[in-house]
């Protein structure tokens, strides 16, 4: 098993810097996780694919809903340049920033509703960014430049603080309170329009957090990536504003750090994060328990082990969660299963571009793992954009129960969106006979069809036998499904490449590669009241555990004593060693203090992975010639076990 973790988001970005300068603290989110164009194309003219070349057309409709639209007049296309100046000082690259701000600011003199230049997103990224060329870059600019940047900024941040422009309950309207942030801090040199400024934004903000994160800690944008990346900007915002808004500062701390043990529970078996709602697949980097059930974010996650590498692992994904539009797909109660690689996926995130029919299938029940009644999918309200809003029974689905303190693992959902059918789902994972079971009870107020839709993994085969099927990978048996039930039903299989409109096999893979999976169907006829499916799934053994040895003692540097004893490792203090100390050997394993709780150690290494517990032990696995006298340093007990690898 192969990981090499690194710091997670939240706890690296709440630790303190070398410099204490507002605006190298904020540069961790305003230059944070968004995928950003190369200084090469820049220097070309092009953004995101796009010709740009002064003078830019900043209200172009032919902008790509998400990609061009917001960031291009947000500035991110500029991002590679600002990091290679910060290194290299070349005067070229900052001769090509101001000429795109200056641009910009030449054709956008005043707030015009509803155009590209003032979508929400795009000033809110736009004007941390602004903010920053200011603070940081404003010996660059001559007089009659910094005095129009200045101009600018202040009539952006006018806008900014006017709510009829904002987007309430929306990471977009956070970005807009963190642009205010950082023009006050970084920016605003009256004292009564800065306090102005962070009033607005504090109180904004934290009414965002407030609704935006469940009891249990889901973040309901419905989508990790989000989840992550609204997670660090309270990390960096709580650090920054600890001196101006102390409250407010500790406030929105405890929103960032409760989403860690969802977004850790999503965490596949190969270190990433699933890609559901708008979430491409994401590496990430800490371990909670492997079951988890959260009742109320609408959200349960089962494993085989945390210790099974990822070639043998099972994972579980089950749906229940919706809680608003943002972000939304027709997932309600749709399952992702796992198995020594991927093997019932849904059709993943596409982009935002909603006219464009992929996307529309990405979004729709057709491209998840859902039930459609007559051929149809959930009932959505579709605008002239293609933008899918939810219709108020959508907000019905929920978890209804769980159990997660057996060997059998099990959830049970409810969604109440058609009009004619209530569906109840039941998972359960039954983790000693490798089975998976999807159970489904069907409440229809008339005879009508209906069809559970199973999309399979691109490299996935399928071989059905009447209402069996086996699925392999390559020449390997990964798991065998067969469906029951009293009422009449018919199993169908579309391979790769096929279509049986409106069903479809396409999958998409990092946004636009597009892949083809084998989709199951399960049809079966319902008469007025209740029927029920049970589709079983019997996963394979997929090879042999590795086995827990002990591994002998060993001496660390100087005075501190390790000694393994029956797979326990006691350190009798805390050792940090920089390569200087004991001989001058450098450590091949360092120790590292990182993730959402204040508990969490991470070891960095060759070969190596740390299992993180929500306690003062942590589970560690190294390769047997991994194991060295030059660094295992903890405060705490921790156990070692040998993978045998």
């Amino acid at each position: 098993m192969r990981f090499i973790f690194c710091a997670c988001a939240f706890l690296a970005a709440c630790e303190v810097k070398g410099g204490n300068m507002e605006a190298e603290n904020m540069r961790d989110i305003i230059f944070g996780p968004q995928a950003v164009d190369s200084v090469a194309n820049v220097k070309r003219g092009i953004s995101y694919g796009e010709k740009i070349s002064i003078p830019v057309d900043w209200t172009s409709k032919s902008f790509i809903f998400e990609k061009n639209g917001y960031k291009t007049n947000g500035f991110i296309f500029l991002d590679s340049v600002v990091r290679e100046y910060i290194v290299t000082k070349d005067q070229e690259l900052m001769t090509i920033l101001k000429a795109y701000v200056a641009d910009w600011i030449r054709q956008n003199p005043s707030y015009v509703a509803k155009t590209w230049p003032w979508y929400d997103d795009a000033i809110g990224r736009r004007v941390q960014r602004m903010s920053y060329y200011y603070s940081e870059f404003g010996e660059c600019f001559d007089a009659g430049e910094i005095a129009e940047l200045r101009r600018s900024l202040d009539m952006q941040a006018h806008v900014l603080l006017d709510d009829s422009c904002y987007t309430f309950k929306h990471n977009h309207g956070m970005f807009m309170d963190l642009a205010l942030i950082c023009y006050a801090l970084l920016v605003c040199d009256d004292s009564a329009f800065k306090e102005q400024c962070l009033d607005k934004a504090c109180e904004r903000m934290l009414a965002y957090f407030e609704y935006v994160f469940t009891d249990d800690g889901v973040h309901k944008e419905h989508s990790p990536s989000y989840a992550r990346e609204v997670s660090h900007v309270a990390a960096v915002v709580s650090r920054v504003m600890m001196d101006v808004r102390p409250r407010f500062a500790n406030s929105i701390f405890k929103y960032g750090e409760c989403a860690s043990k969802w977004l850790t529970a999503l965490t596949m078996p190969n270190g990433v994060h699933p890609s559901i709602g708008d979430s491409p697949y994401l590496k990430y980097d800490a371990l909670p328990p492997e079951d988890v059930v959260f009742k109320h974010g609408g959200y349960a996650v089962f494993r085989s082990s945390w210790t099974d590498p990822a070639d043998v692992a099972t994972w579980i994904l089950f749906m229940a969660a919706t809680h608003n539009c943002t972000h939304k797909h027709s997932d309600d109660l749709s399952f992702l299963l796992y198995h020594g690689g991927d093997l019932i996926v849904e059709a993943g995130y596409r982009n935002y571009n909603f006219l464009d029919p992929d996307t529309a299938y990405a979004y729709s029940g057709y491209g998840h793992n859902v039930l459609c009644v007559n051929d149809n999918e959930f009932p959505v309200k579709i605008n002239q954009k293609g933008f899918r809003a939810i219709l108020p029974d959508a907000l019905k689905t929920r978890i209804m129960d769980s159990d997660v303190s057996g060997g059998v693992k099990t959830v049970t959902g409810r969604q109440e969106r058609f009009s004619n059918v209530v569906q109840q789902r039941t998972l359960r994972y039954d983790k000693t006979r490798k089975v998976v079971e999807i159970d489904d009870v069907l409440e229809a107020k008339e005879a009508l069809k209906s069809t559970l839709i199973f999309h399979l993994a691109p490299g996935i085969a399928a071989l059905q036998t009447g209402d069996k099927l086996q699925f392999f990978r390559g020449d390997v048996l990964v798991a065998t499904m067969s469906i029951a039930s009293e009422s009449e039903f018919s199993v169908r299989t579309l391979l790769a490449n096929e279509a049986d409109s409106p069903y479809r096999t396409s999958i998409f893979v990092n946004n636009l590669t597009m892949k083809d999976g084998p989709t199951v169907l399960v049809d079966v006829k319902c008469d007025k009241g209740e029927s029920r499916v049970l589709s079983r799934i019997q996963l394979e053994d997929l090879g042999p555990r590795r086995s827990l040895d002990v591994i002998g003692s060993y001496d660390v540097i100087g005075r501190y004593n390790v000694s393994v004893e029956s797979g326990s490792l006691t350190v009798t203090g805390c050792l940090e060693s920089d390569g200087e100390g004991g001989g001058g050997r450098t450590p091949r394993l360092r120790c590292y203090w990182f993730g959402f709780l204040t508990n969490m150690v991470v070891v960095l290494g060759l070969e190596t992975l740390c299992h993180l517990r929500y306690s003062s032990v942590v589970t560690c696995i190294y390769r047997r010639t991994e194991i060295s006298r030059d660094v295992l340093s903890f405060p705490k007990m921790v156990r070692v076990l040998n993978s045998g690898l």
